[in-house]
C-alpha cells in the first residue's frame, strides 16, 4: 500500500506539509510553503500573536530606554 503524503490543512490546497517551518503553533494547522505563515492561511490567533510579540517588544523597549544628560 502506497503511503499517502500529507496535504495542506488550507482549504482547497493540495501541496504537501512543510515539516517544522510550516506548523502553526496558534492554530494547529499544518501547512504549505505558500499558507505557512499566520496571514496566508487567515490563522485565527493571528492578533494573539501580534498583542504578545507587540507586549515583547514593549518590554524590551523599555528596558533600553536611556535618559539624556542636561550638560
Amino acid at each position: 500500500m502506497p503511503v499517502k503524503k500529507k496535504t495542506c490543512t488550507f482549504p482547497n490546497c493540495t501541496a504537501p506539509q512543510v515539516r517544522i517551518v510550516g506548523e502553526c503553533t496558534f492554530c494547529e494547522g499544518k501547512f504549505c510553503t505558500k499558507h505557512r505563515l499566520l496571514e496566508d492561511h487567515q490563522c485565527p490567533g493571528l492578533m494573539n500573536a501580534k498583542k504578545a510579540e507587540w507586549d515583547r517588544l514593549k518590554g524590551k523597549l523599555e528596558g533600553e530606554k536611556t535618559v539624556a544628560s542636561k550638560v
